[in-house]
């Protein structure tokens, strides 16, 4: 398993993605955010580790995302 695989979101937004998941995921998408949902912290961790096609397929870049809660905000520096 690589240990170098992190993942940048706002606490809220792996909540979103999960429910986005639900919505518009297949059979095993939607068991799969289920199971995340109900899982404690180390164990969600593992299953965003194991199947980042969750993040990629529903998460903020995703058009789901993107659709129900628009694009994301980054800060920047204005001088």
């Amino acid at each position: 398993m690589n240990d170098s695989f992190t993942i940048t979101m706002k606490p809220d937004e792996f909540t979103k993605t999960l429910e986005m998941a639900i919505l518009h995921g297949g059979h095993f998408y939607r068991k799969l955010a289920e199971a995340a949902l109900a899982a404690d912290p180390i164990n969600k961790a593992k299953i965003y580790r194991t199947f980042p096609e969750l993040t990629e397929s529903y998460g903020p870049d995703s058009p789901f995302f993107i659709a129900a809660y628009g694009k994301r905000n980054h800060l920047r520096v204005v001088k």
